[in-house]
């Protein structure tokens, strides 16, 4: 579930409506830094700025370094879902470009602006209700505010700057001049830089991007960053003489670590192709990790195990996945990179150490362990239909044998594989697989299932339903070729079925309320499309290992309305996904409300918190306006005076459904908390 919602998300992120603008960042950007992320502002949602954060947060932890950036986190959370909203109150240039990258060690995401002073008071407005304390300052250029912050041993600072041109996210060494710092935020040209020099158009030319959307991360770079004897401007400014994972710099530690990068120079990211309509996205993209060794590609070539061409078919099934190894050539493969590592003659100790460590590994217990897998190409999942969707009250465990699905294993021996599997499993003890091609039932240890086994030419296929039984009669004929994953998925119903059951599936004291909020923060994002599909293939590919992915996307799902006049039960998310009532809630026609909080425990009719205030709709949120509450710690005690409270609550509205019940989110000191409102009876 997880890769679909970031693969959906990077792809309904990234898209293109011209095939080769020219990003006018490039002048501003130093031809030789470690990343560089490109993306046109009307194509910006969570998933774009999201990568950016990644890039930088990772690039930050691999420098060891103590970063004090979370005041920036949360401006640029704020800024995502305000873009996400309505993105016009941001005064951003929509046409413009939004660019991360480094210069020295500061790490910047530069974007557009179309209204400046409409940004200023957004900032500000920011600053104050995410109670982030800032140093400000106004000069000819523009517009500067430090973010403050508590911390100790702080080794960076975080920026945020503002001109009639640009918004500047930044984080930096907390030792850099500050007028140095302030050169960069405010847009230095650079010489050389990536206008200067063809990098941006060879990454375009060579993997068929759209320049509007494309990124990379250098790791011949990073590498000559961490242990390079003439110290970059990036080790520098970090005042870092050496990585203790590279070991100490030297002329030929720094050789030998740079040819090992140069094995695989880059990370490049980027879309192929983008179609959009007034509601739909049509998009492809692919991520390729580069590979400089002909030997290397040619065995990763040959791991990759074979797998049906139409596993990417988002049509053909609600979810389809196929993993493809060849485990003939696994374990040759495998111990033969063992064998080069183990005799390979390095002089940098910290290579000789690493080596050491490879040597000590001993490779039969490798073959050992993946004997019983000798002959296999793939394993493939295909599932038709999930359950009943409607049905909110039934359990997972009661929902299984409606489920239609097939798993397959394509082997040299298919027969050979079922009878190592009846020898291992207790409850399959006994069972033989006729070799006429008939189906034999499988006593398999859950209620209501009604699994099947059978094998088809070079598979040995479980399934149950009449969709997977199709699907089984004629997967060896359908072609195959070299992958080592395709996968595809139709998201809506797959979404919705994961979020019924999300309490069944999940263990107890799995997860924190705010963990599970993130998923289904994750969840309201792709609900806004009635229909999403996307499919996904990892394979080797010309210049490396490619992954590959496309998405189709439907707008369909509005946004949620707010309640109409009625009385509500209120429920909050809670740890393991749950809800969990609270109190009730009475909206009243002429805008005032009321809510009671009971004594559950003691006496569920007798209220020990209760609230009344003026409630209201604006555009998204769910405002609780000029409140007063009173308390008490028993239904034996009075209550205490009513107290007023003096700032207005917004709980920004997130779903709505059928039934007039919807959510909201509210943040309360930073800590996002989910209330779901579920109708009693409507007035």
């Amino acid at each position: 579930m997880r890769w679909l919602l970031v693969c959906s998300a990077w792809l309904l992120s990234t898209a293109a409506f011209a095939q080769n603008p020219v990003n006018p960042h490039l002048a501003l950007v130093p031809s030789n830094g470690i990343f560089h992320y490109q993306v046109r502002i009307q194509e910006l949602d969570v998933a774009g700025l999201s990568s950016w954060q990644e890039y930088n947060g990772g690039i930050a932890e691999r420098m060891d370094t103590q970063f004090s950036i979370e005041p920036l986190l949360d401006v640029m959370m704020v800024l995502q879902e305000q873009i996400l909203d309505d993105s016009s109150v941001l005064g951003l240039d929509h046409d413009g470009w939004a660019t991360a990258y480094p210069v020295g060690s500061t790490f910047m995401v530069r974007l557009d602006v179309a209204d400046s002073e409409r940004t200023r008071a957004w900032l500000n407005q920011t600053f104050q209700v995410q109670d982030i304390t800032v140093r400000a300052e106004s000069v000819t250029e523009g517009h500067w505010w430090e973010l403050l912050v508590n911390a100790i041993d702080q080794e960076s600072s975080a920026w945020v700057a503002l001109t009639d041109q640009h918004l500047v996210l930044a984080i930096s060494a907390a030792n850099i001049d500050q007028n140095t710092l302030l050169t960069r935020l405010w847009g230095e040209p650079l010489t050389p830089s990536l206008a200067t020099v063809s990098t941006v158009a060879d990454v375009q030319t060579k993997y068929g991007f759209l320049s509007s959307q494309l990124g990379w991360l250098d790791v011949v770079e990073l590498a000559r960053t961490l242990v390079g004897v003439e110290p970059t401007l990036l080790a520098r400014e970090w005042q870092r003489d050496a990585d203790p994972d590279f070991g100490t710099p030297t002329a030929i530690c720094e050789a030998e670590w740079l040819s090992l990068a140069e094995q695989s120079p880059r990370l490049v990211i980027g879309l192929t192709q983008y179609n959009m309509s007034d509601d739909a996205i049509d998009a492809e993209g692919k991520l390729v990790f580069e590979l400089n060794n002909t030997a290397v590609q040619q065995e990763i070539g040959r791991l990759q195990g074979s797998l049906p061409s139409d596993l990417t078919d988002t049509e053909r099934s609600l979810f389809s996945m196929g993993v493809g190894v060849n485990m003939d050539a696994f374990s040759p493969v495998v111990v033969g990179w063992w064998q080069r590592i183990a005799q390979q003659t390095w002089s940098c100790p910290t290579l000789q150490e690493l080596q050491q460590e490879v040597a000590a590994f001993d490779p039969t217990t490798l073959a050992v362990a993946t004997a019983i897998m000798q002959g296999s190409q793939s394993v493939l999942l295909d599932v038709f239909t999930l359950g009943t969707l409607d049905d909110d009250t039934a359990s997972t465990l009661n929902q299984l044998g409606d489920i239609d699905a097939l798993l397959a294993v394509k082997t040299r021996d298919p027969f050979l594989l079922a009878a190592i599997l009846g020898q291992n499993i207790p409850f399959l003890n006994g069972i033989v697989v006729p070799a006429t091609g008939d189906a034999v039932p499988l006593p398999i240890p859950f209620p209501g299932l009604r699994v099947e086994a059978r094998v088809v030419g070079d598979y040995l296929v479980v399934y149950q339903g009449a969709q997977a039984r199709a699907r089984a009669a004629t997967l060896n004929a359908v072609p195959y070729s070299p992958a080592f994953i395709r996968a595809a998925v139709d998201a809506a119903p797959v979404i919705r079925q994961f979020e019924r059951q999300m309490i069944d599936w999940m263990p107890s004291g799995s997860m924190t309320a705010e963990s599970c909020e993130s998923i289904r923060s994750s969840i309201d994002e792709l609900s806004r499309y009635e229909h999403v599909v996307g499919g996904v293939e990892v394979r080797a590919a010309e210049s490396g290992v490619q992954w590959q992915q496309q998405a189709q996307l439907r707008r369909g799902v509005q946004a949620a309305s707010g309640p109409a006049a009625g009385t509500f039960e209120l429920a909050i998310l809670e740890d393991d996904c749950r809800w969990s009532p609270i109190g009730i809630e009475q909206f009243n026609a002429d805008q005032s409300a009321q809510y009671g909080e009971p004594d559950r425990f003691a006496n569920p009719t007798c209220n020990l918190y209760e609230t009344r205030y003026e409630w209201r709709v604006t555009r998204n949120a769910l405002v609780w306006a000029n409140s007063e509450s009173r308390a008490r710690n028993s239904c034996e005690e009075a209550f205490a005076d009513w107290t007023a409270d003096a700032e207005d609550t917004e709980c920004e509205l997130l779903r709505q459904y059928a039934n007039g019940a919807f959510e909201c989110r509210v943040f309360f000191d930073g800590t996002p908390e989910r209330f779901r409102y579920t109708p009693i009876r409507s007035e």
